[in-house]
């Protein structure tokens, strides 16, 4: 400001240049966010969430020559260099495009090396510095309107000003503090150590902070506070020192929320995956003395992103928190309870005498998670799988235990819900196979390494209709992988997908070449499988039209055969996609029925054409007299219903009899044909029939 300002105005004007909005921030080591408070909206115009879920970021809102000013100094802080500012001036870009002045104040370490930082606004002052020069009046309004304190005290700290926000701060009104001695507010324990720091700074220095003190407000309550200190003793015009007191009770709040999270979990309050390490060290420094073990439980929810897609997230949440006290009211004080990661919850049980106890206790809490939970009115039933890791026999250290543990919930996960697998070296081995043909899949995608088989579909006359296309994988390294072997692994790894189009394109260009270029006017049609996650991928329709424009095929000869299950995930989804399909011109098989949780009432509300009978039901043909009554109710209901019907697995002539005679439309078996590969199958269509069909109906 202008040094023409009278001296009343210096006063005021000395006053409101430490007056300032506060933002408090914890950041870690990269300068990356732990924790802000809601202040960040007032003064970018973004929320704290924003921040936090790093949607925003300090590079999109600092300015640049600012931004590196910042990192710079934070570089040589970090390096030990103690002659770095605390506080300067920084510039950032609200969510508006206004620029906006702001003071950066870099404050404590917590114990992860995480560091607080303050923020204060200057923009107000800013903006109205050149209106307020020689305005006495506005001066004085704008510091009595702040939300800070300010106290002109003399050398022996007794105050002969106040103003600011006394009242509202501490609940004192002004002129009740004129003539009071300022000490006589400070707590017991933080008197001597601010009277010191006042003295060494009138001495010393004309500006100083005093951090972190308690004054008493008027209900007998101490407010923690912080102070900026501008020596003013030999400006005759003030003869004081201008004392800016700040409540920063709220980043004394956020600095014990930022040490409460670094061993806790935000969402449930358990110990997190750090603390769950702290406490088992501390185990295995004591497991010495005691002539019992330890177990690591590692617990996965079965299907949990089921649960958030039917439900949503904040259901998912709420489950993660109902399970949590569900575990800890089902184990010991003295046992360990933590959530590790997502769905993951880690328990370390103490004192095992043997083996067969940890697996009473496993047995135990599967039974427990059979009952639903009750969530906003929801009734939601949910199941765990559990993988079990004992010391010292799974592990010797904090990282093994774990690790191994969590290998063995991922082969419970495998073998089915609801279950728990004991870690083994074996099973160990099993993981790193799998992880093998995982990388190996990943690489083979694009590579010419995957092939498609056909095997044919029979009428009841033995004519063949179609085929369905089967995916093969040959690979140059592990030779001949089946499908039981690579489908699962493509389905966990989320590479099911591309997948998916590789193998889609590769049977559509096949049977275009091979099929619909011969004669005839009646043309087979092409059947194609979709798992349940391509069925449930936003982008199916798109991907389906795409491969049908790109190789010319007519959608009229494709029908895709969509398991129950993926179908019922999202009825509402589902039935959107499938009518979206039968626009096209694409028609729908549903695959193996009867063995989801599906009907045929369900189904007819489809845009369905086939029902294709599960292969199981044959198998047990012969020796099962309910295996013969679901296929005829299928068969019956399905006509019915107007839905041709479908039986795969055909293998024995007892097995078409009995389907000729239940009136079953189409076959699909070794009866008649293995998958062959495409010229083997157009060549079958220069016969078209198949004798056995011709035998079984005389």
């Amino acid at each position: 400001m202008s040094s023409q300002l009278g001296e009343t105005s210096e006063f005021y004007r000395r006053i409101l240049e430490q007056s300032r909005a506060v933002i408090i921030a914890v950041v870690d080591a990269r300068l990356d966010l732990v924790y802000i408070n809601e202040s960040v909206f007032e003064v970018t115009g973004y929320s704290h969430e924003l921040f936090l879920n790093r949607t925003v970021h300090w590079n999109d809102i600092v300015v640049q020559e600012d931004l590196q000013k910042i990192r710079y100094y934070h570089r040589r802080r970090s390096a030990g260099d103690k002659d770095v500012p605390d506080q300067y001036e920084v510039r950032i870009v609200d969510r508006n495009g206004l620029h906006r002045n702001l003071v950066l104040q870099v404050g404590n370490y917590l114990d992860a090396g995480n560091l607080v930082i303050t923020l204060f606004d200057i923009s107000h002052w800013k903006r109205y510095e050149e209106r307020l020069l020689g305005n006495e009046e506005k001066l004085k309004a704008m510091v009595e309107l702040s939300r800070e304190i300010t106290l002109v005290v003399n050398e022996s700290m007794t105050i002969e000003y106040a103003g600011g926000a006394v009242v509202s701060l501490l609940g004192y009104r002004p002129e009740a503090l004129n003539a009071k001695n300022f000490r006589d507010f400070i707590h017991s324990e933080d008197i001597d150590r601010v009277s010191a720091l006042f003295l060494s700074g009138i001495t010393e220095m004309s500006t100083f902070d005093i951090l972190d003190f308690r004054l008493r407000n008027t209900d007998d309550e101490w407010v923690h506070m912080e102070a900026n200190c501008n020596n003013q003793l030999n400006n005759h015009r003030i003869s004081g020192v201008i004392v800016t007191l700040r409540d920063i009770s709220a980043r004394k709040v956020a600095e014990e929320k930022a040490q409460f999270y670094e061993h806790y979990d935000y969402l449930t309050r358990l110990p997190n995956r750090r603390m769950f390490f702290e406490r088992l060290g501390l185990e295995l420094r004591h497991i010495k003395r005691r002539s019992t073990t330890f177990a690591v439980l590692c617990f996965g929810v079965d299907r949990f992103k089921e649960v958030n897609d039917l439900f949503g997230p904040k259901i998912g949440d709420r489950l993660l928190v109902e399970i949590g006290k569900i575990l800890s009211r089902s184990f010991r004080k003295d046992d360990s309870v933590s959530r590790l990661e997502g769905d993951k919850f880690g328990v370390l049980v103490t004192d095992v005498n043997r083996t067969d106890h940890v697996l009473e206790i496993v047995k135990k809490i599967l039974e427990v998670f059979k009952e639903p939970i009750g969530i906003l009115g929801e009734r939601i039933r949910v199941s765990v799988s559990i993988g079990v890791a004992v010391y010292p026999d799974d592990g010797f250290n904090e990282e093994m235990l774990v690790k191994n543990s969590e290998t063995a919930l991922f082969m419970a996960k495998e073998r089915g819900k609801s279950t728990y697998q004991m870690y083994n070296r074996r099973l160990h081995s099993s993981i790193q196979a799998r992880r093998t043909l995982e990388r190996q899949f990943e690489q083979a995608l694009g590579g010419n390494e995957f092939h498609a088989l056909f095997q044919p579909k029979v009428d009841r006359k033995g004519r063949i209709i179609g085929a369905e296309a089967l995916a093969r994988w040959n690979s140059p390294e592990l030779g001949q992988i089946p499908p039981d072997q690579f489908i699962p692994v493509a389905e966990s790894s989320g590479l099911i997908i591309p997948f998916g189009r590789e193998i889609l394109d590769l049977a559509l260009r096949e049977w275009q070449r091979c099929v619909c270029a011969g004669e005839g006017e009646e043309k087979p049609v092409l059947a194609v499988n979709l798992s349940p996650f391509q069925f449930g991928h936003p982008d199916l329709v798109r991907d389906i039209q795409r491969a049908l424009e790109k190789t010319g095929f007519d959608p009229a000869l494709l029908e895709l055969e969509i398991t129950e299950t993926g179908i019922m995930r999202d009825q509402d989804e589902a039935e959107k996609k499938l009518l979206q399909l039968n626009e096209m011109g694409v028609s729908i098989a549903i695959d193996d029925f009867g063995t989801g949780y599906s009907s045929l009432k369900k189904i007819k509300d489809f845009p369905v054409g086939t029902i294709k009978i599960d292969k199981s039901f044959l198998e047990n043909l012969n020796f099962s007299r309910k295996s013969s009554t679901i296929i005829n109710a299928i068969i019956g209901l399905s006509h019915d219903l107007g839905f041709s019907v479908v039986a795969e697995g055909v293998e024995t002539l007892d097995q078409l009899e009995f389907l000729q005679e239940a009136g079953c439309n189409i076959y699909q078996g070794y009866l008649f044909d293995k998958p062959l590969a495409i010229e083997e199958l157009a060549s079958r269509f220069t016969v078209r029939y198949y004798p056995v069909l011709l035998n079984a109906g005389s």
